[in-house]
């Protein structure tokens, strides 16, 4: 196939890219696309029951690309601070480059529509630009934003140990690079609670400000899309959170330019505006910055305690197994010895029952024999006596006197 040729080919494919800051409803929105007849990657990240029982929408592929990157340059998709600048073309994410171009191509190959989401792309946008830029792929730029403090507060529920200031910083760095890497001619933004309130009608306003048509239109999907975008999703409200710092308020007003241009076509004026909050953003990241890299310390220290403590804790914990171990192992010896004597002295018992059995029969049969000698004596005796009264009678008449007994 000649470049050109695949230029043509590529000309009828489109990418939607579902960008926003975590917790911000891009999986609300990336779900709803689904609905729409949107072509979605097979191997997605799977839904989590008490996070996003609904899906993430995320391609595993998609999300190993992003987190390598930042371990390219020794950050987590949650830090506020800038990539380094220039990273997109770093021999050290040249590799991501290209597999970002083979899974787009096998995703064109799928499907004419592809929706792309991961909220770590608003921080990764600038490869993948160039990825799609060197296919001649076209891409539409979707921004789901959401209060601030609403995202901040959702954070913390899913992981309290997050500072609300850095909630904040995090969803600034999103949403403002989200912006500053789109093409803002192709990028329209769509409120969170919007979508919830109203999906059909907020689709079909993203399909016009586009100039482009969903594969379903969302006339027909109306109910199912109800169905999906259950108002039960969003648990925190702003207007039940407060703003008490400097940094919410500044927040807060980025949100609100977002809010006075959402579901229109994004101008000069909001550039400019938007150039000009980054900027602030940019000062202010060299602070936040500095900043972080002594809590990195501080918190590497801490992390070097605990390691220390789990050490001590596993030695005491080994201690206590081996002291465990060898009680278990006499006491187990002091009941088999016991068990051992209980076992004589069953035998001892029984031999000396039998012992006292037999004596006493024995016992027994001398007393009859006794008293058979007794009665046999007695019978004697009546003999003797009978026969001595015999001989009295005899000798007595002849005269010849008393017989002496003792003769």
């Amino acid at each position: 196939m000649t470049m050109r040729q695949a230029n043509v080919e590529m000309s009828n494919k489109r990418l939607i890219v579902v960008l926003g800051m975590h917790r911000s409803g891009t999986s609300a929105l990336a779900g709803s696309l689904s609905i729409l007849g949107c072509g979605f990657d097979r191997r997605l990240v799977e839904a989590s029951k008490g996070d996003n029982p609904k899906g993430y929408w995320e391609p595993i592929d998609v999300v190993d690309i992003n987190n390598r990157i930042f371990s390219a340059f020794h950050m987590s998709y949650m830090d506020y601070w800038p990539l380094p600048s220039g990273w997109e073309d770093m021999p050290s994410v040249s590799q991501e480059r290209e597999c970002a171009r083979s899974w787009l191509q096998r995703m064109f190959d799928e499907h004419d529509v592809v929706v792309m989401k991961d909220p770590r792309l608003c921080r990764t946008l600038p490869l993948w630009r160039q990825a799609l830029e060197d296919m001649g792929a076209d891409a539409y730029y979707l921004h789901v934003f959401r209060h601030p403090l609403e995202v901040v507060a959702s954070l913390r529920k899913r992981d309290a140990r997050i500072p609300k200031s850095y909630g904040l910083l995090a969803w600034l760095a999103h949403t403002l690079e989200a912006l500053e890497h789109s093409v803002l001619n192709r990028s329209v933004l769509v409120q969170y609670r919007a979508l919830l309130d109203a999906p059909t009608a907020v689709l079909a306003r993203v399909e016009r400000v586009l100039g482009m048509n969903w594969p379903i239109h969302p006339e027909k999907k109306s109910s199912e899309l109800r169905t999906f975008l259950d108002a039960g999703l969003a648990h925190h409200f702003a207007n039940s959170l407060h703003c008490d710092t400097p940094l919410e308020a500044w927040a807060i007003a980025v949100y609100d330019l977002l809010a006075g241009h959402e579901l229109r076509t994004l101008d000069a004026s909001f550039a400019y505006e938007l150039q000009a909050v980054s900027q602030r953003f940019a000062g202010v990241h060299e602070i936040c910055l500095d900043m972080a890299r002594v809590l990195d310390n501080e918190k590497k220290n801490a992390e070097a305690q605990i390691r220390y403590r789990d050490a001590l804790v596993d030695e005491l914990r080994a201690q206590l197994d081996s002291v465990k171990s060898n009680t278990n192992a006499q006491i187990a010896y002091r009941d088999k010895l016991i068990s051992e004597l209980e076992h004589r002295l069953a035998d001892v018992e029984c031999n000396a029952n039998e012992q006292i059995a037999y004596r006493d029969a024995r016992l027994e049969e001398l007393r009859r024999e006794i008293e058979k000698r007794d009665r046999r004596l007695q019978s004697a005796r009546a003999i003797l006596s009978s026969r001595r009264a015999l001989l009295i009678r005899i000798f007595r008449p002849s005269g010849l006197g008393e017989i002496d007994d003792d003769k």
